[in-house]
């Protein structure tokens, strides 16, 4: 599950974390942010390339491809991939199909790049059945084996370092964005500040 824009992520250069502390960037509010705010929350928004759009060429060492690659045999990363996992609707094989894939990876894209993206959802769904076609190796069916490697190829994409620690708070932050879409708005209690 690539979800990345056209031109391929690999390509241009990551801007640094701000040196802002850890409140809310908008009117001072004493909110403490999320430590994936940069993806979740466009913290950075004073970036001049969107954060789906970035990379940073020090994940493509051959010593980070190999811890990155050793991440698939972490335990809890494990666990938390199977977790996220369980939000698929499945047949009673166990498996999932095209329809239910395309309807999760568009929920998916949708948090990844924002609401307000200018991808149209006829570019979501045909961004999801090209997906598709490598993850479910051309079948009809996915079953837990591809959708583990999709899923961690998905948290492998998105987050900046090495560790299963974020690779784990990465899926279960957008495990909650998928389940409850809207429910974790950092504006909406801005009111109260």
């Amino acid at each position: 599950m690539a979800i990345r824009p056209k031109s391929k992520r690999k390509k241009g250069k990551r801007k640094k974390k701000s040196k802002k502390s850890k409140k809310s960037l908008s009117k001072g509010n004493p909110v403490v942010n999320h430590p994936l705010d940069y993806i979740f929350n466009r913290v950075e928004q004073n970036a001049l390339t969107p954060y789906h759009l970035q990379s940073d060429p020090r994940m493509y060492t051959k010593e980070n491809l190999e811890k990155r690659r050793s991440l698939k045999f972490d335990k809890d990363l494990k666990k938390s991939i199977k977790e996220f996992g369980d939000i698929y609707e499945r047949n009673e094989e166990g498996n999932i199909d095209q329809k239910e894939y395309v309807r999760v990876h568009m929920k998916i894209t949708k948090i990844l790049h924002g609401n307000d993206s200018i991808i149209q959802d006829e570019q979501l769904q045909e961004m999801a059945k090209e997906d598709w076609k490598k993850d479910a190796k051309g079948g009809p069916f996915m079953d837990n084996e591809m959708l583990f490697d999709a899923l961690f190829e998905l948290v492998d994409i998105w987050c900046r370092t090495c560790s299963s620690k974020e690779y784990i708070m990465f899926l279960d932050s957008l495990k909650l964005k998928v389940k409850h879409p809207g429910a974790y708005d950092p504006n909406a209690y801005s009111v109260l500040f």
